[in-house]
């Protein structure tokens, strides 16, 4: 799909080092967070990408940073998780250049070296092509430690073997206690552990760094400048790139001019700005979510043709359509004409596999489209007037019996009047027990006033209808009067 395509691609030029990218869109619901996800799906088997805390004040300090960091590699659905494969990955890399340096004796260098350059996690499993590597460099990692530790080439040997360790036992182990100790390590006041931790990672792979939903930091200037210097920081290292994601409003109250003039060149300097979408670009995106969930050629066809998105554009500035927007539409659009196909049909339910296709809810997300079964909860019950009632009331009116009460189509027998005014049957009744009868009658005067207000809208209507139908009236003319001068 070529929605944002030019905007993919470049965020996928990540090959400039020590570089800032901002994403940014005119307002909320353009696709920003959308994009980033395609851009992480495609740079997983180039890069490791992990989300940036920066949207509270603990997140905003190197700690918690780091914190943040650890904490959403170790957060995935799948086993194992993205921080595991970190964690396999640095050592697989550190075990390649013992190889490579003839610090260990291998009988195949090549073989072993090719083993190693695949899937990390095999180093740590006990089968696959890294099966007899892996259980001999698990044996023997004590002795391996301060050499693995050495060919790191970092500062700060003692802490750099704390890291290894806890990745090694977090890989073998991934429990919360070997998690909480990874966390931990982040907890001193300057950058210098998130920055080894950082160097250890690039070891396997580039890092990308994303922030995203900074919207909370809103005109506070003072958090824009500390972003702003830990994004900096952050990007001086060699193999790590920050991607800041934000609407305009974002940056104009927050960053922009608030910031030191060279602080914002530099965060400015490659710019990634996302437009609102045309009519080639909407139909696109409503044709993937509908054949995401199976909707047959003909319900699309059909569907676009009643949704008739060349007329919704027209008129509208060029951009102006964000894709949160769009899809907002095309969600109200096709409840009006699913219930529009269900009146024609007959049917008391929406069209299913049955009919050739199931006609699913479009929705904002792409993960929570289903296709609706015959309970389906997306065509709520709309409780209309009933016309009989509406029209004995109208007839009522129009007579203006007097005080008699309305009597409704369907209703029960009225008590006897008295004196020409008819009362309710609880008053009749002697022994002032209260009747269905009172009970219905209560429940139709409760809804005199809503019938009244349709009543008055039906008046107005026909009244317009009448004065458009009624051909203009010429003016009289009057002769002039002259008053003459005096």
């Amino acid at each position: 799909m070529a929605i944002h395509e030019t905007a993919l691609e470049e965020l996928r030029a990540l090959e400039n080092e020590g570089r800032v990218i901002l994403l940014s869109a005119p307002r909320a619901g353009h696709g920003k967070t959308h994009l980033l996800g395609r851009v992480a799906e495609k740079l997983q088997a180039e890069a490791v990408v992990a989300s940036l805390p920066w949207q509270t004040e603990d997140g905003m300090t190197w700690a918690g940073c780091g914190r943040g960091i650890v904490a959403d590699l170790a957060y995935s659905g799948v086993k194992p998780n993205l921080l595991q494969r970190v964690c396999s990955g640095v050592h697989a890399a550190l075990l390649k250049r013992l190889i490579q340096t003839g610090r260990i004796p291998s009988t195949d260098p090549s073989q072993a070296l090719r083993v190693l350059s695949q899937d990390p996690m095999n180093l740590f499993s006990d089968s696959g092509p890294a099966k007899v590597i892996g259980e001999w460099f698990r044996k023997h990692y004590d002795q391996l430690h301060t050499t693995l530790t050495e060919v790191t080439y970092l500062e700060g040997r003692a802490e750099v073997a704390d890291w290894l360790r806890a990745m090694f036992d977090y890989v073998e182990q991934p429990t919360a206690p070997n998690l909480a100790t990874l966390a931990a390590g982040m907890d001193v006041a300057g950058p210098e552990q998130l920055v080894r931790f950082l160097k250890l990672v690039v070891i396997w792979k580039p890092v990308v760094l994303v922030a995203d939903h900074m919207d909370g930091l809103y005109r506070d200037a003072e958090a824009g400048v500390a972003v702003a210097r830990m994004a900096l920081e952050l990007t001086s290292l060699p193999g790590v790139r920050v991607v800041l994601s934000m609407n305009q409003d974002l940056w104009d109250t927050t960053f922009g001019r608030q910031l030191p003039s060279a602080l914002e060149d530099r965060l400015n300097a490659r710019n990634v700005s996302l437009a609102g979408l045309n009519a080639g670009e909407a139909i696109e995106l409503i044709e993937l979510r509908m054949a995401k969930v199976g909707v047959g050629e003909r319900h699309r066809e059909e569907f676009l043709g009643y949704l008739d998105l060349d007329r919704y554009f027209l008129g509208r500035p060029a951009g102006s359509v964000s894709t949160r927007g769009m899809l907002r539409h095309a969600a109200q659009a096709w409840r009006k004409w699913l219930r529009s196909a269900v009146a024609e049909t007959g049917k008391s339910g929406p069209p299913g596999p049955a009919d050739g296709d199931a006609l699913p809810l479009i929705m904002e997300e792409v993960a929570s489209l289903q296709a609706p079964s015959a309970m389906s909860p997306f065509l709520p019950e709309i409780e209309e007037e009933e016309e009989e009632d509406l029209s004995a009331l109208a007839k009522h009116l129009a007579e203006d019996q007097g005080g008699e009460v309305v009597s409704l189509a369907g209703s029960p027998a009225l008590a006897p009047t008295m004196g020409g005014t008819s009362l309710p049957s609880c008053l009749n009744n002697p022994s002032n027990r209260v009747t269905p009868s009172c009970h219905w009658r209560n429940r139709q005067r409760a809804r005199l006033p809503h019938l009244l207000r349709r009543l008055g809208r039906l008046r107005h209507q026909a009244s317009l209808q009448q004065v458009k139908s009624c051909p203009p009236r010429p003016l009289p003319l009057r002769p002039r009067r002259w008053s003459g001068l005096r």
